[in-house]
This record gives structure tokens, C-alpha cells and sequence, in this order.
């Protein structure tokens, strides 16, 4: 009879460790699949992300290469001053859409992307009257500008964002804003994203993102 006992008891504490060992198993299981539902979703937001700076980025290339395409035009008739004009129009628009999907994700990069977007039109605006004024290429030799335009001058504004939005993936992601946001927010004096000369960490918590 103890020896039955013995042997019930057995039998109960295998059973026990079988249950235990199953759960571990469904719980070890269950972790796997949401850890994996997670970072896919991560993983896709991420790239909806990326995409969406980089199609900003995009259109502010566009926005600079405005002026050539105007001073390139090789007529004055109607049909293509309004499909330049409505380029223009749509160019704004679009500029103002990224303006404010950008604000969605980050303050600070919204508040950058204004002002890279403002920096570029100080530079395509007046080009673009100058465009404007000239005559329609009617020549080949035309095409060549001979460095008229924005040219270089818009690259170190562009440079500006993409280095900001380089901080909105990966580990740069959780450090302050102000590490990052402050140096893309000026240029030196050659043109250059500048480095801001200290930061506080009451400067760092109060950006932060």
C-alpha cells in the first residue's frame, strides 16, 4: 500500500512537471508570436517613415529644381506657361502637405522642414522671376546656364534635413532632440551644418522628442 502511494504520488509529480513543462512551452510560444507582431509592426512603421521623408526630401529637391525648368522652357505659348505655372501650384501644395505630415511624427523636424523650405525659397524665388523674365530656350546652346541658378547654394540645406531625419531611425531615435536638432538648425560660414558649442542637460530634457 506505501509502495502504491509512493508510486501514485510519482506519478502525480510527473504529471505536474509535464503541465508545467507545457506552459512554459504556450507561454514561451505565445511570447515569440507577439515579440514578432511587434516589431513587424515596428518594422513596417518604420519604413512608412522613411518612405515619407524621404518622398519630403524629394519634393524639396524639386522645389530647387523649379527655377531650370522654367528658365529651360523652349516656349511662351500658352499650353506651357500653364502646365509650368500648375507645376508650380502643385510643388506648394505638396510642400505643405509634408509640412504637416512631418509635424505628425516629429515637432522639431516640422519646425527644420519649414525652415530648410524657407532657406530654398530664398534662393528659387528670386530665380525664378529671373527665369520668368527670359526668353524661351529656341537653341540647343541654350540649355546651358553657365552656372545660373540656385546650383550648389541649395545643398547644405538639403544636407540640413537629411542629417535630422537620420536621428528619427535606429538607436539615434531615442537620444534628445537637442543633440541633433541645434546643429541642423545652423550653418557655418562655409555652408556646412554647424555644431552647437555646448548643450545642457536641462536644454537635452527639454527637446527631447
Amino acid at each position: 500500500m506505501i509502495l502504491a502511494a509512493a508510486e501514485t504520488a510519482k506519478t502525480a509529480s510527473l504529471l505536474d512537471s509535464a503541465a508545467v513543462a507545457a506552459l512554459i512551452g504556450l507561454v514561451a510560444t505565445v511570447a515569440v508570436a507577439v515579440l514578432g507582431h511587434i516589431f513587424g509592426r515596428w518594422s513596417a512603421s518604420a519604413e512608412r517613415r522613411r518612405a515619407g521623408y524621404a518622398e519630403a526630401t524629394s519634393v524639396l529637391v524639386a522645389w530647387a529644381e523649379y527655377p531650370y525648368r522654367i528658365r529651360r522652357r523652349t516656349s511662351d505659348e500658352g499650353e506651357t506657361l500653364t502646365a509650368l505655372a500648375h507645376l508650380g501650384h502643385d510643388l506648394q501644395e505638396e510642400l505643405r502637405y509634408r509640412q504637416t505630415w512631418i509635424m505628425s511624427d516629429s515637432r522639431h523636424l516640422a519646425e527644420l522642414f519649414s525652415d530648410v523650405r524657407k532657406s530654398i525659397s530664398q534662393l528659387t524665388g528670386p530665380a525664378c522671376t529671373e527665369a520668368w523674365d527670359s526668353g524661351p530656350v529656341t537653341e540647343a546652346k541654350g540649355m546651358n546656364l553657365h552656372g545660373w541658378g540656385p546650383g550648389a547654394a541649395v545643398d547644405p540645406h538639403l544636407r540640413r534635413f537629411e542629417r535630422a531625419v537620420a536621428c528619427r531611425f535606429g538607436w539615434r531615435r531615442s537620444t534628445p532632440a537637442a543633440w541633433w536638432i541645434r546643429p541642423a538648425r545652423s550653418l557655418d560660414a562655409d555652408g556646412k551644418a554647424g555644431r552647437p558649442e555646448s548643450s545642457t542637460r536641462a536644454e537635452a530634457t527639454n527637446a527631447s522628442l
